[in-house]
């Protein structure tokens, strides 16, 4: 699992020997990847192929079924200050009080691109929205607690395997 700013294209992923798509919660030699974006965003600043593999966090597939925010786990507390600062964007957030959010979005992919809720109005945005709505900021932060309980099951997966 990896965060890339750029699309990996299923036809990259074929060329690779050893690595495929992951297809459920559990496999492993596997990758995921996802670019987060909030509803309403339009074109990205970074054009996207709509081949990029988009696997959702929410239910660890890449079929384009809607999962609902129950599934959401939970997202990394935010407290502190925060700058982020590249070439696409400088951003500077300071949080007085820690965020724990749970059920906070649901997500759909769609054309390459995993679409969560609006986040306009959310600590979140105030960090990792851009211009577009793309949230490459946040990317691993929303979906933090999903993350961590996916890397148990991968772990478990891969010790039976052994």
């Amino acid at each position: 699992m990896g965060d890339a700013f750029s699309p990996i294209s299923q036809k990259f992923v074929d060329s690779l020997v050893y690595l495929s798509v992951c297809k459920a919660a559990h496999t492993i030699k596997c990758l995921v990847h996802w670019e987060t974006i909030g509803d309403g965003g339009g074109q990205l600043i970074v054009p996207f192929s709509q081949d990029a593999i988009c696997v959702n966090p929410l239910t660890w597939t890449k079929d384009d079924r809607y999962a609902d925010k129950a599934l959401h786990l939970g997202a990394d507390s935010i407290s502190g200050q925060y700058v982020l600062d590249n070439s696409l964007m400088n951003k500077k957030a300071n949080f007085d009080e820690p965020l724990i959010t749970t059920k906070f979005t649901g997500a759909k992919r769609k054309d390459g691109l995993l679409y969560v809720n609006d986040p306009t109005h959310s600590q979140y945005a105030a960090l990792g929205l851009m211009s577009d709505h793309a949230m490459h900021g946040v990317n691993f932060a929303i979906f933090h607690m999903n993350i961590r309980e996916n890397a148990s099951l991968r772990a478990k997966s891969f010790m039976k395997e052994r």
